[in-house]
């Protein structure tokens, strides 16, 4: 029963909060959404209520046994207090003294009895806290190599094989390539080739089943979490805002260079005196009414001012990192990309074909594999996944009977 509570009210939360995030109410209003959260939530309220009437139910047993022993109890004491005066004579000071000890007795029998019910339900929310606390830990200020060791260093995965949980098949499968300091690598394919998975493995998100990826001559797994993560400079697909500062936004930190900040900006065309209060401007309106919201275009430049401002990463990784753009803007990035990325390795997932020519090598994936590999014009020279692709992009932007 208590897992059902939980399961509702872990949807309750998510209908609750759907509904009060504006960056959903543009699309509940005009979709005409309401209606379907509302009874979702009324839903959800009447089995929390069914539950909670199934629980009163089997508890009445138990607690009516112990209202009924606890009258029982008390009509003895007190019967055989007054039977004990009445017929043997105790006076009046000793039925007061016995009174008060068989009341005192009572009183604290009741709370024992209480305390115990609720320490037999708090034990078993308990359990989930010791499986908690059983699982690996891994300490943020764990002793770790120096970033400066892996600068210069190739990124080896060596047959590595990756499937989710209840999936059918493995989202990358037998996966073997050598990233080489300095190079930009794109990563190409359809939807669902395990493409940001492969970057989820690389950046130590994600464990493979099977195969091996090196940082020079250490393998991954001898590293901790938070030693890996550092090594990475990354733009994800689901770009996150949070109810801070514009600064703190872009350096994910409380504290940081003003000047490398507003750099990291300008090189993205988010010039800091675009916004009213500069550095210190809010983004989102959580807790403040004056608060900026980012459009789509200007949130996924931030993304590449965040990888841009990070310092000491070895590699960036930007995931369909111009898909909002426009394309003067993702053309701008594309011209600054080398200063960008101050002579990092780098990664780039993308849909649009055109912009991956600049890349040293393109990587083409399909159904978690590695099909092809080479430059543009080696691929479009074998006329195979990538070519046709390509083809199939380069048809919409051509006029009909060029």
């Amino acid at each position: 029963m208590r897992e059902e509570n939980t399961a509702i009210n872990r949807r309750l939360d998510y209908i609750n909060e759907t509904m009060q995030d504006l960056s959903f109410g543009k699309e509940i209003r005009i979709m005409g959404m309401g209606d379907m959260l509302l009874s979702w939530h009324g839903k959800l309220m009447g089995k929390k209520q069914s539950l909670f009437t199934r629980e009163r139910k089997e508890c009445a047993g138990g607690e009516l046994l112990q209202i009924l022993l606890a009258v029982l109890r008390e009509a003895l004491v007190y019967g055989y207090l007054i039977y004990a005066v009445w017929d043997k004579g105790v006076s009046i000071a000793d039925f007061s003294l016995y009174f008060a000890s068989a009341m005192g007795f009572s009183k604290m029998l009741g709370m024992f009895l209480a305390h115990y019910e609720a320490f037999r339900l708090d034990a078993a929310c308990l359990q989930d806290m010791r499986m908690m606390m059983e699982l690996p830990e891994e300490e943020i200020g764990a002793a770790a190599p120096r970033l400066s060791d892996f600068v210069g260093k190739s990124i080896t995965l060596t047959d590595v094989s990756y499937r989710y949980p209840s999936s059918m098949r493995d989202a990358v499968e037998h996966f073997t390539y050598t990233f080489v300091p300095g190079k930009r690598v794109a990563l190409v394919g359809e939807n669902g080739s395990g493409k940001t998975t492969l970057i989820k493995l690389i950046c130590g998100l994600l464990e493979p089943d099977s195969g091996t990826i090196f940082f020079g001559e250490t393998d991954g797994r001898s590293l901790s979490g938070w030693a890996r993560y550092a090594l990475f400079s990354t733009v994800f697909q689901d770009i996150n805002l949070y109810a801070f500062t514009l600064g703190e936004n872009t350096a994910m930190a409380e504290t940081y260079e003003p000047e490398q900040v507003k750099a990291a900006l300008s090189c993205v065309g988010l010039a800091e005196d675009k916004f009213p209060k500069g550095l210190d401007t809010m983004l989102r309106k959580d807790f403040d009414p004056q608060g900026v919201e980012l459009s789509g275009g200007q949130r996924q430049a931030l993304a590449i001012a965040r990888a841009v401002y990070r310092e000491g990463a070895v590699m960036t990784i930007l995931d369909e990192p111009t898909a909002a753009l426009d394309p003067l803007a993702e053309q701008e990035i594309y011209l600054k990309l080398d200063s960008l990325l101050q002579n990092r390795s780098g990664i780039f997932i993308s849909h649009r074909l055109a912009s991956t020519r600049f890349c040293d090598e393109i990587l083409v994936m399909s159904e978690g594999a590695l099909v092809e590999k080479g430059n543009h014009e080696n691929l479009m020279a074998i006329g195979g996944f990538y070519a046709r692709m390509y083809a199939a992009q380069s048809s919409f932007y051509q006029k009909e009977g060029c």
